[in-house]
């Protein structure tokens, strides 16, 4: 949930410079200071005392099933500075309903220009921000205490309804969640100006791709019979170099945290997060009623991806290792919350497509009597046909859900409530 719960929230701050990077902390604060005056703007009319752009760069459905709304503000140094030599410039951006009442929160980040911030560089804050459906108003504020000026931006903004399948699913979600502030990792800062013109295609780089989003996802599972869940996810990202940064662990951990959400009528879930590039547990068999997601997704957060234990280094046990870690959880009889010792159990493999050292050694898994019933979630953006995990589920004779997108995540998800409902004993 990006890293810490929260009502107030920081202002994600990004620089692309085209020539010179410039420098810029985001404020720890989660509010501006008083002397700046919101509410008096925000109550009067737009304005532009020094030349900016704002867009909204993309909105999109996450895997979590997050409403996603994007913005990106681009203010040139040559146009901020223009007859003045220096700025104390602070950005607020606020959400009000459909009647025009303004929510609690909003993202905030204070800048002041370096000594070599002039010329082409760029000043380009953005904010990320989870919403539900509905009509909103969202305004940009840029307030420069020096010179008591400033700009003020506001749009009308729709966030699109998904009515089928699992209408209700966001029914308990925030109705706004301004996301924590994320430091663009150094090498995906680009130093080409095509991202002025293609807001879309930075999107991706502005967000932390391990921000969850709070409330609990409504996924009832009308089972008849008694069920124990076990979500496993692999977060070894599927070697993608047209990614961004952590982006696919970011993705499999959204649909295992979706997955975790599962509601039998009768029955339990576990979730287990294993890496298995570096042969390492995060989470092993925790009840679902007992996951700390802050805790999981800082865990993971702070791995550094440059560095694998030495145990890790033998190419040969990658593969038995994840066999091993899917085999200890196939096989292992705790019921977690359910009493009832005759629950059918339930395998969900959540991974990328993925491919083990060359020199590895992959060998189905022992299965155990009776198999667990078996579903295999892949994230596939392409035309993957060499992901080797599924060789080691072979024995389960997985159902194969293959999903590219947020929308393609319901659909399955729907398909997979409603096989589990269905099922026999």
């Amino acid at each position: 949930m990006g890293r810490n719960v929260f009502t107030l929230s920081i202002l994600l701050v990004c620089f692309v410079p085209i020539w010179r990077a410039s420098t810029l902390s985001p404020s720890t604060d989660t509010a501006p200071p008083a002397t700046i005056p919101v509410e008096q703007w925000l109550n009067g009319s737009d304005r532009e005392d020094f030349p900016w752009k704002v867009r909204i760069a993309r909105q999109s459905l996450t895997f979590q099933q997050r409403h996603l709304v994007q913005v990106l503000v681009t203010i040139k140094a040559s146009a901020l500075l223009r007859n003045v030599t220096t700025r104390d410039l602070h950005f607020v951006i606020k959400v009000a309903d459909t009647h025009g009442t303004w929510l609690n929160g909003q993202s905030y980040s204070h800048f002041v220009p370096t000594l070599d911030f002039a010329g082409n560089d760029l000043l380009q804050p953005t904010a990320n921000l989870y919403l539900k459906p509905g009509n909103y108003t969202i305004a940009v504020l840029a307030y420069d205490t020096l010179h008591n000026a400033g700009n003020l931006w506001r749009s009308k903004l729709v966030v699109p309804s998904v009515n089928s399948p699992l209408g209700d699913l966001d029914r308990d979600f925030p109705v706004v969640e301004f996301l924590p502030a994320f430091e663009m990792p150094h090498e995906l800062k680009t130093s080409t100006p095509w991202a002025l013109n293609h807001p879309a295609e930075l999107a991706p780089l502005m967000l932390d791709p391990l921000s969850l989003g709070h409330g609990k996802a409504h996924l009832p599972i009308a089972n008849k019979y008694p069920v124990r869940i076990d979500v496993i996810v692999n977060l070894s990202p599927g070697s993608q170099p047209y990614l961004p940064y952590k982006y696919e662990e970011g993705l499999v951990l959204q649909i295992g945290n979706l997955l975790s959400q599962l509601e039998p009528q009768r029955g339990c879930v576990r979730f287990t997060a294993v890496d298995t590039l570096r042969q390492s547990v995060i989470v092993d068999r925790i009840d679902s009623h007992q996951l700390d997601w802050d805790a999981i997704s800082n865990r993971i957060a702070s791995v550094d991806l440059n560095v694998i234990d030495v145990r890790a280094l033998k190419e040969k046990e990658t593969a038995l290792w994840l066999k091993r870690s899917i085999e200890r959880v196939t096989a292992d009889p705790a019921t977690c919350s359910t009493r009832d010792s005759a629950a059918r159990h339930v395998v969900i493999v959540v991974s990328a497509p993925f491919t083990f050292p060359l020199h590895a050694v992959v060998k189905p898994i022992d299965s155990a009597l009776p198999p667990p019933r078996c579903y295999h979630l892949q994230l596939r953006f392409k035309s993957e046909n060499w992901d080797q995990i599924g060789t080691i589920l072979k024995p389960l004779n997985p159902t194969h859900l293959a999903v590219a997108d947020g929308l393609a995540v319901r659909q399955k998800l729907a398909f997979l409530i409603a096989d589990l409902a269905d099922s026999a004993e």
